[in-house]
């Protein structure tokens, strides 16, 4: 699953989810488009409040390859 699908799963904004988690609703976009990540204790924080596991999280949003960051 997407950190997009696992938000709107657990019925959430993102505006809901960066006031819970401590950050700003642009960064939840950013996670969500993969333009960044979560470290790995925010991304334990978004499991537990999306009812997901890490992995399901890791698994879904795979890093581009380099080149491909530069260009998107």
């Amino acid at each position: 699953m997407s950190f997009e699908s696992a938000r709107e799963g657990a019925n959430l904004k993102r505006s809901e989810v960066a006031e819970i988690i401590g950050t700003t609703r642009v960064t939840v976009y950013r996670w969500e488009r993969g333009i960044n990540e979560p470290d790995i204790s925010t991304m334990r924080q978004l499991a537990k409040l999306y009812g997901c596991s890490v992995d399901d999280l890791v698994t879904a949003n795979p890093t581009p390859p380099r080149d491909q960051a530069k260009t998107a």
